[in-house]
């Protein structure tokens, strides 16, 4: 059995999001294989680029946290630049203002997401 999930920009609706899931079963003894896709808009996959921590703890709050957490990204311009500074597990207002306030500091902004990892994000 595989499980596979991923979220996104949906393929063909600008500005929506989209989570996928992707599942496979194998009976190595048949060779019978069963493969499964779901997709759905209902997800709370977001992000924004954040000039202050109170900014972003604004944002994150819209998106569940901290039952949810966020993952904060370097950026270069207004794009995320994870090679600039990546920090996940981000889970408490102290740690997001930490994160975010480092970051500005390297970048002069943050990139701030849902950390949408299974065990990060209880959204179903």
């Amino acid at each position: 059995m595989a499980s596979e999930g991923s979220f996104g920009p949906h393929p063909a609706v600008p500005f929506l999001s989209l989570g996928r899931e992707l599942v496979l079963l194998v009976d190595r003894e048949t060779g019978l294989e069963l493969a499964g896709h779901d997709a759905s808009s209902k997800t709370n996959f977001a992000h924004q680029l954040c000039t202050t921590p109170d900014q972003a703890l604004a944002f994150a709050s819209q998106c569940r946290f901290p039952t949810h957490s966020v993952i904060v990204i370097g950026c270069s311009g207004d794009q995320p630049d994870p090679k600039r500074a990546l920090m996940k597990d981000i889970a408490s207002q102290a740690a997001l203002a930490e994160a975010v306030h480092s970051v500005i500091a390297e970048c002069g902004a943050a990139f701030v997401e849902t950390d949408m990892r299974a065990h990060r994000n209880p959204t179903p």
